[in-house]
C-alpha cells in the first residue's frame, strides 16, 4: 500500500535508570467519602479483588504493575521474564481510571482520552484496541516533579464496513490530524490500521510502536498499556471519572 494515515515516530522519553522492583498490583482505598490512591495491594496471583464506588458501580480492581523504581511500569515480570504477563499490559478503561486518575490534571487528560474515543466511535472506529504510553503512564511527578501534558496514544483499527482506509481519512481529516487532536483532546495520537490489502503493514506497525515505546534513550527497558476500541466500557469509565471528579480523588 502507498498510502498511510499519519504515522509519525514520537520522542521517547529519557529516564534515569535504576533496578527494576517486583510487579505489585494497583488499589484504592475509601477514607472518609475521599477516594485515595496507593500504589501497591499484594494480589497473590489474583486481580478478582472488587471495589464499591459510592454511588457508581461494583467493578473489578485491573492488575496493573507497580512503578519500577525508575518511574515506569515494568516491561516483564521480573521474577518469570518470559511468561505471558508482560507489556502492553490489557487493562480495562475502569481500570486505567482508578489507577491513574489520581489527580486532578490527570483526570483532565482522561476526559480528553474519553472524548477523543468518542470520536472515533462515531467515525465508525470500534475494533481494535489502543496502546498507551509517555508520562502519563509513568510516575512524572516524582520524576520531573510536574504533571504529563498529555496521553501518547497509538489506535490499531479495522476499516468499516463500506469505507477504505482512503475513504475513511477523506470524511475524518481532523481525527486523523495529530496537532488538532493534541489541541483538542490532550492526546498525541497515531494510527495503525489493518489493511486487508496489505496485511504486512500492520506487523511492520507493530514492530515500530513496539520497539520504540519499550525502551527510553538510555535503553530502560519500559511497560505500557492497551485497552479495547470497544464502546461497551466507556460509559461506565465516565461515570467514575464523574466520581472522582466529584469527591477529589487526590492523595
Amino acid at each position: 500500500s502507498d498510502w498511510n494515515p499519519i504515522i509519525n515516530p514520537l520522542s521517547a522519553y529519557v529516564k534515569n535508570t535504576r533496578p527494576a522492583r517486583q510487579v505489585d498490583a494497583t488499589g484504592i482505598l475509601q477514607a472518609h467519602h475521599k477516594l485515595w490512591m496507593t500504589e501497591m495491594l499484594p494480589t497473590h496471583g489474583s486481580d478478582s479483588t472488587r471495589l464499591q464506588l459510592d454511588g457508581v458501580m461494583d467493578l473489578p480492581l485491573v492488575t496493573i504493575p507497580a512503578w519500577t523504581d525508575s518511574g515506569v511500569l515494568p516491561a516483564n515480570d521480573p521474577d518469570d521474564p518470559t511468561s505471558l504477563a508482560r507489556s502492553p499490559y490489557n487493562v480495562s478503561l475502569a481500570g486505567l481510571i482508578v489507577r491513574f486518575g489520581f489527580t486532578e490534571e490527570r483526570r483532565r487528560l482522561l476526559a480528553g482520552l474519553l472524548d477523543f474515543r468518542a470520536e472515533l466511535h462515531q467515525a465508525g472506529l470500534s475494533q481494535g484496541f489502543q496502546w498507551i504510553n509517555g508520562s502519563f503512564v509513568e510516575r512524572i511527578e516524582n520524576i520531573a516533579d510536574r504533571p504529563p501534558n498529555d496521553v501518547d496514544l497509538v489506535t490499531f483499527f479495522h476499516v468499516p464496513r463500506g469505507e477504505t482506509i482512503q475513504s475513511l481519512w477523506l470524511s475524518n481529516q481532523e481525527l486523523f490530524d495529530p496537532r488538532i487532536v493534541k489541541e483538542k483532546h490532550q492526546t498525541d495520537a497515531y494510527f495503525a490500521p489493518f489493511n486487508p490489502q496489505a496485511p504486512d503493514d500492520i506487523v511492520k506497525q507493530t514492530i515500530y510502536w513496539y520497539s520504540l515505546w519499550s525502551h527510553d534513550r538510555s535503553g530502560l527497558w519500559k511497560g505500557f498499556l492497551e485497552v479495547d476500541l470497544g464502546e461497551a466500557e466507556d460509559p461506565q469509565a465516565r461515570r467514575i471519572l464523574e466520581s472522582f471528579n466529584e469527591a477529589g480523588g487526590e492523595p
